[in-house]
């Protein structure tokens, strides 16, 4: 039972983000918690051996203490930075892609331009043919000056013979 409290602990330090080197002084620091208070940490069941084996002087625990806290604050200090270059590199890889999609959306941009420019000139030839094409319709369709002066000449021919028409009846 004690055994199996012991490699749990253990496979609980291994997990945690401390080097190798900091667990090593953890354990030794550990063991020198257990000297000040032997009757709590044996009788819970968390060492295997009585504290009374240990013989470690106060001086050399706060040695310990020190190496280790110094340890720790040089992981997390190497912790932050990992993580400000991570940070970094994932800004990059952000502005990258935000570059990468505005060419795109350029690309995208110019050829809505070009096609919205070649229906405008499409409509435009299209316009111009269909005037054209009612300007001849029209003309087809008009009058000439000759047909004209021919109905100007034909209608005062028209009236000569009503007037005489009419004067022949009253005759």
């Amino acid at each position: 039972s004690q055994q199996q409290q012991q490699q749990q602990r253990q496979q609980q330090q291994q997990q945690t983000s401390l080097p190798s080197s900091s667990s090593r002084h953890r354990e030794e620091f550990d063991r020198t918690k257990h000297q000040r208070k032997p009757e709590n940490t044996y009788a819970r069941g968390y060492i295997a051996t009585p504290p009374s084996e240990y013989s470690v002087s106060k001086a050399d625990a706060d040695k310990v203490a020190k190496r280790l806290n110094k340890e720790e604050t040089q992981a997390k200090e190497e912790y932050r930075e990992a993580n400000s270059a991570a940070l970094i590199a994932l800004e990059k890889r952000v502005d990258e892609m935000q570059r990468k999609v505005e060419r795109s959306l350029a690309s995208f941009q110019f050829n809505v331009h070009r096609d919205v420019h070649n229906i405008h000139v499409e409509l435009l030839r299209q316009f111009e043919k269909q005037k054209r094409d009612m300007e001849q319709i029209v003309r087809g369709n008009s009058v000439s000056d000759d047909v004209m002066k021919e109905m100007e000449r034909l209608q005062q021919e028209n009236k000569q013979l009503k007037l005489r028409l009419k004067q022949q009846q009253q005759q």
